[in-house]
């Protein structure tokens, strides 16, 4: 197995913030999580790729959600000037990847290219995956599928403004 995605921060059970390694487990987890993906898809004898999705709990069980024989990758090209995006579907635009040597400065790359970053005629999420990176919620890797609403809840305890 390749390794895993973090993938607890989404609205709508859309995935707005994807990254790797995975905050939340330790190597102990990702080794187990790992072996039992491998062991899911030789139950069911599949050999290419794709990906196998956990739940993990409070106390670090995790638990299968469900396998999509694909990669989780894609790649959007029908975009144009004057395009519509469509209300019925993914309005995912554009996908930002970033990296770095360590957690910290893929995090840092992040909120720069975060700012650099310029989609004009409709409204975007680049303001809020900013607000996202730069939180000291998300730089404590203390992430959960409530991340938004604790987000939410200490933006507005301290003040923050969200009018961008």
């Amino acid at each position: 197995y390749l390794g895993e995605r973090e993938c607890s921060i989404q609205r709508r059970h859309q995935k707005l913030l994807e990254e790797a390694p995975s905050t939340a487990i330790d190597e102990e987890t990702r080794k187990r999580m790992g072996e039992a993906a491998v062991r899911a898809c030789k139950a069911v004898g599949y050999y290419s790729a794709g990906t196998v999705e956990f739940l993990l709990d409070k106390d670090g069980n995790f638990y299968f959600m469900e396998m999509n024989t694909r990669i989780g990758v894609r790649v959007d090209t029908h975009i144009y000037q004057g395009y519509t995006v469509p209300p019925y579907y993914d309005s995912l635009v554009a996908k930002l990847i970033c990296w770095g040597r360590d957690r910290e400065e893929a995090r840092i790359r992040t909120a720069r290219a975060l700012d650099e970053f310029v989609i004009e005629g409709i409204k975007t999420t680049i303001p809020f995956q900013k607000r996202v990176v730069v939180s000291d919620l998300f730089k404590s890797g203390d992430l959960s599928t409530s991340f938004i609403e604790r987000l939410e809840k200490n933006e507005k305890s301290i003040g923050v403004d969200k009018s961008e």
